[in-house]
């Protein structure tokens, strides 16, 4: 089942709860599966699971397991003797708890080695500040919660989200000399340009509000040969029908059926046939009419009237 919702997810737009069963998926791999399997399924879903700021933010206990992914997938770099990976992963696990605790032990004590190794050296390099200018948000540093002005971060690559009411920005902020703030703010909203005043050949000065947009012409549903065309054909159909429904009760042979019974032993049932065509023409030559009508009025004449719907997704 889990296999089947990892499909899914490279076919639709991910969820929530899809990365975090991806994300569970990867940790087993890493105990059941090829080591190169385990890194890539480790590393596609520690990238899904940060496409979703606010809901890993609220959810400890996926906070959990992702700073215990990040420590699996160095784990599995150093069994693929990558140090240069296991390294980096290392790290980006330091950053990423924050003040959580992680159980390096349970990997053994070359990745608690390393571990400590790389505390040692990144403390060394010293620390810098992220400072977020906005009124009415949040701040996400690393998917964490966070104040305006950061806790002291180790040098290195942050993801700095500011939530608002409408929209999640993101940012990536590096962290390259101790004892840096580093200021992040809101974009500033496109200004809205108008195109200048136009005068025309009598000198008269037109203003952007006074020149509108010419209406277009409306589109015809049909050409109207089509709809002329339909419209007979749906008048030559109802008229079949009532002459055939005009032979119900009459005698295949011509005779009176009320006169003449012996000669006559059955007589004709054309009228479920007679209606059903007279109904079917009738519906035809008031569909292609109304058709025809409604492009007849859709001349250049009339203006188009439309709504225009408009949304923006901001990531």
């Amino acid at each position: 089942m889990r296999s089947l919702l990892l499909l899914s997810l490279g076919l639709s737009p991910p969820t929530y709860e899809g990365a975090c069963v991806a994300l569970s998926d990867g940790l087993a791999t890493v105990q059941s599966g090829e080591p190169e399997d385990a890194v890539r399924q480790l590393s596609s879903a520690l990238e899904a699971v940060t496409h979703f700021p606010a809901e890993l933010a609220a959810d400890e206990d996926m906070l959990a397991q992702r700073d215990t992914a990040l420590l699996a997938l160095a784990f599995t770099y150093a069994a693929l003797e990558d140090e240069a990976h296991a390294i980096e992963t290392i790290d980006e696990a330091i950053r990423t708890a924050g003040g959580r605790e992680l159980s390096v032990q349970m990997f053994g004590p070359d990745i608690a080695q390393l571990y400590a190794q790389r505390v040692d050296a990144l403390s060394t390099l010293g620390t810098s500040t992220i400072v977020v200018d906005c009124s009415d948000c949040q701040v996400l540093i690393n998917e964490t919660h966070s104040s305006p002005t950061s806790e002291p971060l180790y040098l290195g690559s942050y993801r700095v989200w500011i939530l608002t009411d409408d929209q999640a920005i993101s940012h990536v902020v590096k962290l390259e000399d101790a004892g840096q703030e580093v200021a992040v703010a809101l974009p500033a909203p496109a200004p809205t340009l108008e195109p200048p005043p136009v005068t025309s050949s009598k000198g008269q000065v037109h203003t952007p509000k006074d020149r509108q947009p010419r209406a277009k012409q409306g589109r015809r549903k049909l050409p109207r040969w089509a709809s002329i065309t339909g419209a007979a054909a749906g008048a030559a159909v109802a008229i079949a029908g009532g002459i055939i429904l005009s032979f119900d009760g009459d005698c295949p042979g011509g005779q009176d059926p009320m006169t003449e019974r012996p000669e006559c032993p059955k007589v004709y049932n054309a009228k479920p046939a007679g209606i059903s065509l007279i109904a079917g023409g009738a519906a035809l030559l008031t569909g292609f009419s109304v058709v025809l009508a409604v492009d007849e009025l859709r001349g250049p004449q009339t203006q188009a009237r439309g709504v225009t719907v408009q949304y923006t997704l901001q990531f």
